[in-house]
């Protein structure tokens, strides 16, 4: 009779190993890329903050990217206020899209309190 230990060091690997493997693979590439995302926003951050226009674009990509809407308008705003004429149509665009949502809500609001 052949060991267990034998039969898992000479036989092939079996679909439960092939499986656990592939979910631990998962798991580091999920880390990986959330490490790179992270070191790369960190550089855009920077190069926009030195002006330059398409840092703005690509930040605002990769909070779209992660589904981070809070930090994706805040970008959008920054480089609105920076006077970049695609982030000032996006940002004309999200506060359009919020008035128009407070003026579908009940008659609570007033136009003093927007």
């Amino acid at each position: 009779m052949l060991s267990a230990q034998k039969i898992v060091n000479e036989g092939e690997p079996s679909g439960v190993v092939h499986f656990l493997k592939s979910l631990f693979v998962q798991v580091d590439q999920r880390r990986l890329d959330a490490k790179i995302t992270s070191i790369a926003q960190q550089w855009l951050h920077k190069s926009s903050a030195a002006g330059l226009v398409i840092a703005y674009r690509n930040l605002r990509l990769t909070y779209a990217e992660q589904n981070n809407r809070a930090m994706e308008e805040q970008v959008i705003f920054e480089g609105a206020a920076a006077g970049l004429p695609l982030m000032m149509y996006l940002a004309g665009n999200i506060c359009k899209s919020r008035i128009a949502h407070l003026l579908q809500q009940p008659a609570i609001y007033t136009l003093d309190a927007i």
